[in-house]
């Protein structure tokens, strides 16, 4: 299977203008890797997904992404529906929540590797925002922290994004802060593990199933978690360790272990997709009195 999985990449990669209506197809039937039992196969099938989206661009891969959240439209139902009981897997939940560490580094950076090389990455921001804040509690400590800095890494996305560049420029240009933040002298920094202080001491649970890598990993880029790091975000701030399936464009990703005030652009990403996450949530509502324990 993960022959398969190397093979429908190159495939995909090599024949992308060839494949679009065979997206969705190819999509689906990469679903069973990414809940199978081998961690090591769920990681090719997240890299040979990526190539498949990359085929239908504009088309049908949000469907292939729509498929991996479970979402339905309400409008078109299917006759089998009526009938029996129909059950809709959310993959990326299983991936959020993996049993092994390097399953679920691997799928956070997968899917920021989504959102800064794939073409209509615009289409699938709203099903992947909320996976990557889910990230920011993460269970390991590590990955939790590196979730900050890929964050940040988007946030830089933004801010070098066209349609961004006027609203970036004006808030640099004229310095201006939210009300609460007394003119930018106070700040909170994303709950790092679930926890306002970073990653400190919490009372979650900190175990940890299983080796944080899965390949080929150098033995000079190894460091624990309870090594004396500079937090410095120089040139001394470690990096992730390199593995032989990690994105290119996240290779060398240094990773600080003391979280600054999150960057601009990022501030503006995150604040961008939280406001329309209020607004579909409190939509409907009216008239808040009406929000009694029976019918909220």
């Amino acid at each position: 299977k993960v022959l398969a999985c190397q093979t429908m990449e190159s495939f995909c990669y090599n024949h992308t203008h060839l494949l679009l209506h065979f997206c969705e197809p190819m999509g689906r039937s990469l679903m069973s890797c990414l809940v199978h039992q081998h961690a090591k196969l769920r990681i090719a099938g997240l890299r040979a997904m990526t190539a498949v989206l990359l085929t239908g661009q504009w088309k049908h891969s949000h469907e292939v992404v729509q498929h991996m959240v479970a979402w339905q439209d309400p409008n078109s139902v299917p006759i089998k529906a009526f009938y029996e009981t129909v059950t809709r897997v959310n993959y990326f939940s299983s991936l959020d929540f993996d049993r092994h560490p390097a399953v679920r580094r691997f799928w956070y950076e997968t899917l920021v590797h989504w959102l800064i090389a794939l073409p209509d990455k615009v289409d699938h921001e709203p099903h992947i925002f909320p996976h990557l804040l889910t990230g920011l509690a993460d269970e390991n400590d590590e990955i939790s922290l590196e979730l900050f800095w890929l964050i940040e890494k988007l946030g830089e996305n933004y801010e070098l994004d066209p349609e961004h560049e006027k609203e970036i420029r004006d808030q640099k240009q004229y310095g201006w802060d939210q009300g609460w933040t007394y003119s930018g002298r106070a700040h909170i920094p994303f709950p790092l593990g679930g926890v306002w202080n970073g990653c400190g001491s919490s009372v979650r649970r900190l175990g940890r199933a299983g080796p944080d890598f899965v390949g080929q990993l150098s033995d000079a880029s190894m460091y624990q978690a309870g090594d004396d790091i500079e937090g410095e975000l120089g040139d001394d701030a470690p990096t992730v360790p390199s593995r032989d399936y990690e994105w290119p464009e996240l290779v060398g990703l240094k990773i600080p272990r003391v979280v600054p005030r999150p960057r601009l652009g990022a501030r503006c990403w995150v604040g961008t997709h939280v406001r329309r996450y209020i607004l579909a949530l409190f939509n409907d509502v009216v008239d808040f009195r009406d929000c009694t324990a029976l019918n909220a």
